[in-house]
């Protein structure tokens, strides 16, 4: 399926296309939907307003809010619904929510009676651009991200800006920071228009022109054997902040981790690839616009550095990252050694 095929961007004039869709490809299979505590109750009313008896009559599955929801627990009790109401391989599973939602519907999705296939509905900023699109899915292994999963497409991505209309300005900053990522990797002038246009004043257009750019670089690498590599910038010091958090108790928001990730690994980038100093500095000062300095300390490196090591992007026993060289120039599986990556910490914390 052509990229851009595989979604569909929404206003609120033209959501009846799901509808649509939906009787174009079910083609006898029934109709299940994952939702989660928060968007069973704000989200799915909207879909109950299209007044289509394929999604009324359709089985609802709600898991807690949280990415604590990504688990192999979850997914198991999933799976157990489904086959407690007979659902069998052919099922389309819905999944509507945020990436929490999406990964673990797509990885319930992937091995379900050996695989049933999905589409998603992302409902936060974070899920539209990042977590729904690429055909990653998967939970994560105690405080481990994504450490069990799968590479599956789901048949469609809605995206709508309606969805996020319920959602807190604190959420949508999440996304943001993805957003801001896939600018670095591919458009400088995407770049300033966002850094111009801030998180809470985002049109269709500008969703769709990041959703475009990750699923680009995803379709010419979809199982992440090269390009796709370009697409975890940030994500090793990121998904480690996350995960030291999470291990000790404190709710974060993945896309504060993504940023404060771009941060620290800048400086890696400037002492390793030669990122220009000028060039680290203005982007540094663009994330934290939006952003401001995560509390670490030199006493959590231990920890992270514990986390970076379990990192799916590691290689023989070396840390791997993808660093900015320059925009739209990213150089992927680069080794730093501890010595190195202890360096740019270091300057990350003496950063005012």
């Amino acid at each position: 399926m052509n990229a851009q095929n595989r979604f569909q961007f929404l206003g609120e004039d033209n959501l009846d296309e799901i509808s649509a869709w939906l009787r174009q490809n079910l083609n006898g299979k029934r109709l299940a939907i994952l939702a989660d505590d928060n968007t069973a109750e704000a989200c799915l009313p909207i879909l109950d307003s299209l007044d289509d008896d394929q999604i009324t009559n359709a089985e609802l599955i709600v898991v807690p809010k949280g990415a604590e929801s990504k688990s192999l627990e979850i997914a198991e009790g999933v799976c157990e619904n489904l086959l407690e109401q007979n659902y069998d391989r052919n099922t389309l599973l819905l999944n509507l929510g945020g990436g929490v939602v999406t990964d673990l519907g797509g990885f319930v999705a992937s091995i379900y009676k050996r695989g049933i296939q999905f589409v998603n509905i992302p409902t936060t900023l974070l899920g539209m651009v990042d977590a729904a699109v690429g055909g990653k899915t998967g939970v994560n292994l105690g405080y481990s991200k994504n450490q069990i999963g799968r590479f599956a497409q789901a048949e469609q991505v809605f995206i709508s800006p309606v969805f996020l209309e319920s959602l807190p300005s604190n959420e949508k900053i999440s996304g943001f920071a993805e957003m801001l990522k896939h600018a670095l990797i591919a458009d400088r002038k995407h770049w300033d228009h966002l850094l111009q246009k801030s998180y809470n004043k985002l049109s269709l257009e500008d969703i769709r022109t990041s959703v475009l750019i990750k699923e680009k670089i995803c379709a010419l690498d979809p199982f992440e054997k090269a390009d796709r590599k370009k697409l975890n910038l940030g994500h090793n010091f990121g998904h480690a902040i996350e995960a030291w958090f999470l291990e000790k108790g404190k709710q974060i928001r993945h896309g504060d981790c993504v940023a404060e990730g771009l941060v620290i690994e800048s400086f890696a980038a400037e002492a390793k690839v030669g990122l220009n100093p000028n060039l680290a500095a203005e982007i540094r000062a663009g994330i934290r616009k939006f952003f401001p300095k995560m509390d670490l300390t030199s006493k959590d490196l231990k920890a992270l550095l514990k986390y970076l090591g379990q990192d799916k992007k590691n290689k023989s026993g070396s840390m791997r990252f993808s660093l900015l060289k320059d925009f739209a120039l990213v150089q992927f599986d680069v080794e730093l050694s501890m010595q190195e990556i202890e360096q740019s910490f270091a300057r990350y914390l003496e950063e005012k």
